[in-house]
């Protein structure tokens, strides 16, 4: 009698790979052997050649063999073991990452590389007889730069790829991959084994088993593009298509949940009420349910469906749902994924470019200072030569503050999202009272009204984190919105919801260009040559997410900033 097991037969390269995403997805089912290839694969021009000398469990009703081109001989092989079943992609590389970033680097002439194959690329270099002449001849023809897929498996991966490099002398990048979307793959694997074995107990069940099994394979067709969408909006639309096609139920709604809270709702037909389950029919008739959509600890939102088409299925649509609910919220986590690494590419682009021009010109001007502190200390002292060093001494004084400026402010963006620590209830007023009397020389020399409100509320917070909410706002109003008449308000706009409360800053400058609008919020963007370093609003923005608030930009009458904070979650704890 088979167990309840089945064998995933990879390629030696990525083998760790595959057992460690199985072992995160909780897919106890698997089991995972690797094939050597009879040559390595590239760069040898003829594909390599998969050596399937393996033995497999005899204990595995199913085996799935997957691999690149190098199976595309076996795939055409008519005398493959029934049990077999051969997944052979483009390349290896697309179960690691979507294809789309694949297509992306490779148009760029790069490199692919994987941790497994770079243990042994000196073995490799020597198959292919290259000494360093040789192979730096062939990539240096071929390739502009190494990008390894880095699927944090492999501690040394980084270190081999450096050698790698030196020894083709190509550049190489690091692209963090991860684990989610082999997960996802490996997924689908299992999904089409359990409906393997579900078609398989079906013809032999009732007639009404025949249901099921057409509504099974629907969803395995239409859970395939999960996999390739990179925006959670979109991912969304499909799983409420998905549903909508299943159970065909009058009204479908999406709760997106992040941090605890629910974000924002959708609904199918549009703006429509989702009852609750005891109100959903006059009789009482159960003919919906609720599903939580989560991936590991972590509940990303909850599908609602009411008033089905076939109530008397209800129990099977339910026990479907809850099977598919562990993939869509892996296809809503890799969205998510997705989001935050265009995030922290951008973020990266922005602090390379940050640190390479706002860092230079006081750099270069402390260089150019200490020169001709040099030679003027060579020179016989007089009344000039003190007076020129006092000049160069108020240069090196004005550059470094302006350095030590630009470091605080990316250390306080970094920190902005790490989690609070010192929690206690903290009068905003007296955080805000400390900000202004920071500034207070500068608010009388140019004459600016401050408009605050007395009560402000008591927020369970780091407080910290408020300072620096209210200090860059406030900062951010005096560099914008200064003029002969300037006036800044700050107000508490009360409570909201359980442990939430709502604030505005306003000025009355100028106001937020248009085109600028959506964004402010972006690090390291900078609205016109205030001397900013463009850091400011995105730490407010990240504290705010962090307190599992929101904040928004308006023009009314001048710049208007209004957010929430709730208490944090872990005070209570």
């Amino acid at each position: 009698m088979a167990s309840e097991q089945y064998c995933v037969v990879v390629c030696e390269h990525l083998a760790e790979e595959v057992a460690r995403a199985a072992e995160s997805a909780g897919l106890d089912s698997i089991s995972v052997q690797s094939y050597e290839l009879e040559r390595p694969c590239p760069p040898v021009t003829t594909h390599g050649v998969a050596r399937l000398d393996i033995v497999v469990d005899d204990g595995c009703e199913r085996v799935f063999i997957v691999g690149g081109q190098c199976l595309a001989g076996l795939a055409c092989a008519g005398d493959l073991p029934e049990r077999w079943r051969i997944r052979c992609q483009e390349q290896c590389f697309n179960i690691l990452v979507n294809p789309s970033l694949l297509d992306r680097s490779l148009s760029e002439g790069a490199y692919l590389l994987t941790p497994g194959w770079l243990t042994k690329w000196k073995e490799y270099m020597e198959f292919w007889e290259f000494d360093r002449e040789t192979a730096r001849q062939f990539f240096q023809e071929s390739t502009s730069k190494l990008v390894l897929l880095d699927t944090g498996v492999d501690p040394t991966a980084s270190a081999n790829l450096a050698s790698f490099s030196e020894f083709v002398g190509v550049p190489f990048e690091v692209l963090q991959v991860g684990l989610d979307y082999l997960g996802l793959f490996l997924t689908r694997l299992d999904l089409e084994w359990r409906l393997e074995k579900q078609e398989s107990a079906s013809r032999k069940a009732l007639s009404t088993v025949s249901r099921r099994t057409a509504d099974y394979e629907m969803v395995f067709d239409l859970i395939g593009p999960l996999a390739e969408i990179s925006g959670e909006e979109r991912v969304i639309e499909k799983i409420i298509e998905l549903f909508v096609m299943l159970i065909a139920p009058e009204r479908v709604g999406y709760a997106v949940v992040s941090s605890g809270r629910t974000e924002r709702t959708y609904s199918l037909p549009d703006g429509v009420e989702i009852e609750p389950l005891a109100d959903e029919t006059p009789s009482g008739t159960r003919s919906g349910f609720d599903i939580d959509i989560a991936h590991g600890d972590e509940l990303l939102g909850i599908l609602s469906a009411r008033r089905v088409a076939f109530p008397e299925y209800i129990d099977h649509y339910e026990s479907m749902a809850r099977t598919l609910a562990a993939v869509c919220g892996l296809g809503v986590a890799n969205a998510r994924t997705y989001a935050r690494l265009e995030l922290a590419n951008v973020e990266l682009d922005g602090f390379a470019r940050t640190v390479s021009h706002d860092l230079k010109g006081p750099l270069s001007a402390l260089v150019l200072a200490v020169e001709t502190m040099r030679d003027l200390l060579a020179e016989p002292r007089s009344e000039a030569v003190d007076h020129d060093l006092e000049e160069i001494g108020d240069i090196i004084s004005r550059n470094v503050g302006r350095s030590v400026s630009m470091v605080n402010d990316l250390l306080a963006l970094a920190e902005a999202e790490l989690e609070p620590t010192d929690l206690s209830p903290v009068p905003v007023r007296t955080v805000v009272d400390a900000v202004l009397d920071e500034r207070r020389g500068f608010l009388e020399e140019y004459n600016v009204e401050i408009l605050c409100d007395d009560d402000m509320g008591t927020v369970v917070a780091n407080e910290t984190h408020l300072y620096q909410i209210f200090t860059n706002l406030i900062g951010n109003a005096l560099r914008h919105g200064l003029s002969d008449k300037t006036r800044i308000t700050i107000r508490y706009l009360g409570e909201v919801d359980p442990g939430g409360h709502r604030y505005l800053v306003r000025d009355n400058g100028p106001g937020i260009p248009p085109e600028s609008m959506e964004r402010i919020f972006i690090p390291f963007f900078k609205e016109g040559s205030t001397g900013d370093t463009g850091i400011g609003l995105a730490t407010v923005k990240k504290v705010v997410e962090l307190y599992g608030g929101e904040i928004t930009a308006f023009c009314d009458g001048g710049a208007c900033f209004e957010f929430t904070l709730f208490d944090y979650p872990a005070a209570g704890a």
